[in-house]
């Protein structure tokens, strides 16, 4: 094990990875569902091919990513916002016309097999959707999982609710263009 591997199993992530565009931290909670604390890259060094972001997988420099985060803040999420949301779904085909048709997304990345790779203005991701592991059937109202997600979307005019295909409830509500794409 390399040494920031080592690093990284050490904290309470599952996980780390670099994607080109970006560093992620997996964090699971008690109920098995993953969270990704995600640090951008400036745009212009975002890798590109055929117009589709280039995605890829590479183990995270957890010694650089320390070195570059500078103080340790009391409340380090304090002012955070969550940019993406990946989602273990039934189907690709269902899921994907779902959020195109409600949150107003295209396909970003389509490489990775089992996954896609949905944003809007040019983000590398606002939702990520896949088919691995066991499959994934909608959930009853009082299982453990996820129960609902918010999304701001500059196109929404007041807050409106629906039910996504895998159970959970979808909000969606007004917010500056600004929160949508950066």
């Amino acid at each position: 094990m390399t040494e920031d591997r080592a690093a990284a199993a050490a904290g309470p992530a599952a996980a780390g990875s670099f994607h080109g565009f970006g560093e992620a931290l997996y964090l699971n909670d008690p109920a098995g569902n993953g969270l990704e604390s995600y640090r951008d890259r400036p745009r212009a060094d975002w890798p590109v091919q055929n117009g589709r972001l280039a995605m890829f997988t590479r183990n995270l420099a957890v010694r650089q990513l320390r070195a570059a985060g500078g103080t340790t803040r009391k409340k380090p999420l304090a002012g955070a916002v969550w940019g993406h949301l990946h989602l273990r779904v039934t189907a690709l085909a269902e899921s994907r016309c779902f959020y195109e048709r409600h949150l107003g997304v295209s396909v970003r990345q389509d490489s990775f097999p089992g996954a896609l790779f949905l944003a809007a203005g040019g983000y590398h991701q606002h939702v990520g959707l896949n088919v691995w592991g066991r499959p994934t059937q909608p959930k009853p109202a009082a299982a453990l999982g996820l129960v609902s997600a918010t999304f701001q979307t500059p196109a929404q005019r007041g807050h409106r609710e629906l039910a996504a295909p895998e159970g959970y409830t979808l909000r969606l509500a007004a917010a500056p263009e600004a929160r949508l794409t950066d």
